[in-house]
């Protein structure tokens, strides 16, 4: 059994094919869904996802937190090929004003797949006659991706929504398609790359940047988490593959790519996501009222957050020019100029600060959210509907209980639930926790009936419609349950040695191999082997060992980092020392993890004061 067959059974439901027949025909319905509770609503939708012919649907949560985990839960049931996760551009709040490039990758694809759903115009992406001679050739992998029978599902939070994108027009302007087959002045290619802001570098290890060696070009795609390699022969493109940052090695063969710069640094109109939605789009909304509330908190955030970065920026741009007392030394003037700029005067600084209306986008507005939301068929499936919805459509699920890792109450529940004819599926990423769970009740003398399904959901729960138990076992065991996004993987793709840290390096510094332990690093080399050369990196070790390391395993070294002014202690290879050395750390970490719990054990035992 799969997650993917569970949510086939909500197909076979009356309420579900009530909840298909309110959403056949035209939008600018309003359903509610009732009894929705836990991760009982991931699965719903990827059924209607998958049996319906709308082309999209975007969801939208209450916050980051619960939009990852609901993005999770649906591609543990559905995969990932017509889910997306659309976030916000700022790795934390948005007051801070600090812009995440793996979120802007993220945003990007999700952009780029409604333009396919939904094109402009059926003009080829950008001015490909420029660079490729073949117009009539489809616009993006994404146009295939958009022929799928199965609606695109987009989840995101208000504060993606808040953050005005780009509109249709500019980003195919700016757009470079490239397929297989295609004749391209590489010069014409390499200036336009320039102009679109990418960085030429020696090897590409984040978006914006791109690399040419003989007959390659390696370009990292603000369109795609992995960037590509285009091999050329002549003019004409030979083989496009997308490949591992981190390793170096292809992930996959490419028929066409799109080649989409930083939106932030693209110049042209703003709209809002939904803009960029099919007219049949389905809207799913956890809480409509608090949604709009949220947008316009996060909206002031953004504004607040960038004005401040700009005057801090520019205040730094000012301090070349101090002009002493011939300037006006008269503090906190301040008057609009006729181009809608302000002049700062204070006391040694003359700067000038746009003014928001003119440097930022313009964000959305809770008005303006609800307006568009008329276009589209709503679905509410929060705690209560906002104001009366046109259907209302009731669901029976309750959330998994709390058992703390108590199996007495474990047994009990489940032991109710399969004498009223509930059939019991235990979630778990590791196959090995369902066998741990017989286990324990073996010794408990049980017999308790369950099968196990080989992936988790965020939330189990009960379901009284299809007469079945969905526990995860992370909750029965009372372990964390961490989501993964797409994001991380590009952010942990840099997180060891990247290209950029090889190329900082200098010929002694320590370095520590994962395998080997602690060394000096020796240079890069190129060794002869089969097929040609290939590049590895030369480390030292005691009594001059030395280790060659393919740049296929940088994952593998990082610089050394320890106490300033002490040199550590190079390994010497074949000791066992390196390897005893971890066991002994991972040793004193548990035990200070255990003196932590042990600690916090106390204190949740301590009777507490309250203060007035």
């Amino acid at each position: 059994m799969t997650l993917s067959d569970i949510s086939a059974k909500y197909g076979r439901l009356a309420q579900f094919k009530a909840l298909k027949k309110e959403l056949s025909g035209k939008g600018g319905k309003s359903i509610f869904l009732k009894g929705l509770h836990a991760s009982s609503a991931p699965l719903v939708f990827c059924r209607y996802a998958l049996e319906n012919s709308v082309s999209c649907m975007l969801v939208v949560l209450r916050d980051r937190e619960e939009s990852a985990y609901f993005y999770h839960d649906m591609v543990q049931t559905m995969g990932d090929k017509n889910v997306l996760y659309f976030p916000s551009a700022y790795r934390r709040a948005a007051k801070y004003g600090q812009k995440d490039d793996a979120n802007e990758i993220l945003r990007t694809e999700v952009l780029s797949r409604l333009t396919a759903l939904n094109p402009v115009s059926s003009i080829p992406v950008s001015d490909a006659s420029a660079f490729a001679s073949d117009a009539s050739a489809p616009a993006s992998d994404a146009s295939a991706l958009a022929s799928d029978s199965s609606t695109l599902v987009i989840v995101t939070s208000p504060d993606a929504l808040a953050e005005m994108v780009i509109s249709k027009s500019s980003l195919e302007d700016c757009s470079i398609r490239m397929t297989t087959g295609d004749s391209i002045d590489r010069d014409e290619l390499q200036k336009r790359l320039h102009l679109q802001g990418f960085e030429y570098v020696d090897y590409v290890y984040k978006p914006g940047q791109f690399a040419l060696r003989g007959s390659l070009l390696d370009v990292f795609s603000y369109s795609s988490e992995n960037p590509f390699r285009i091999d050329f022969f002549g003019d004409d493109i030979d083989s496009i593959r997308s490949f591992s940052v981190e390793t170096q090695l292809s992930v996959g063969k490419r028929d066409t790519v799109v080649i989409i710069p930083n939106m932030a640094d693209i110049s042209g109109a703003y709209v809002l996501l939904m803009d960029f939605l099919p007219a049949d789009t389905v809207l799913a909304v956890k809480d409509l009222l608090f949604t709009a509330d949220r947008i316009t908190s996060v909206g002031r955030e953004i504004a607040d957050g960038e004005s401040l970065a700009a005057r801090m920026r520019n205040l730094d741009a000012s301090k070349d020019s101090i002009k002493g007392g011939e300037q006006n030394r008269s503090k906190g003037r301040t008057r609009e100029s006729e181009n809608g700029t302000q002049d700062l005067k204070d006391g040694n600084m003359d700067f000038k600060i746009q003014n928001r209306t003119d440097e930022f986008p313009e964000l959305l507005t809770a008005e303006e959210f609800l307006k568009k939301t008329t276009c589209f068929s709503v679905v509410e499936f929060g705690s209560k509907p906002t104001g009366v919805p046109g259907a209302a459509i009731s669901f029976d699920t309750v959330p998994q209980p709390l058992f703390h890792k108590n199996f007495d109450l474990v047994s009990k529940s489940l032991t109710e639930y399969l004498d009223r004819g509930y059939k019991i599926y235990i979630l778990t990423d590791n196959p090995k926790q369902g066998d741990r769970l017989r286990d324990i009740f073996k010794e408990r003398k049980e017999n308790i009936e369950f099968e196990t399904v080989s992936k988790t959901l965020h939330e189990g729960y009960a379901d009284g419609l299809l007469k079945c138990c969905l526990f995860t076992d992370h909750q029965i065991f009372d372990r964390f349950h961490k989501y993964n996004l797409r994001s991380e993987r590009i952010r942990n793709g840099r997180m060891a040695l990247t290209l950029k840290e090889l190329q900082e390096f200098r010929i002694g510094d320590y370095v520590v191999h994962m395998d080997h332990g602690i060394g000096r690093f020796g240079g890069l080399v190129r060794v002869p082997e089969a097929n040609g050369y290939q590049e590895k990196i030369k480390i030292f070790y005691k009594n001059d060992d030395m280790v060659l390391v393919s740049i296929h395993s940088l994952h593998k070294v990082s610089k050394y980092k320890g106490k300033e002014g002490e040199e550590p202690a190079i390994n010497k290879l074949g000791t066992g020392a390196w390897e005893r050395l971890k066991e002994r750390t991972k040793g004193k970490i548990k035990d200070i993890a255990r003196d932590l719990i042990k600690l916090y054990a106390k204190r949740l035992e301590e009777k507490g004061f309250a203060y007035s």
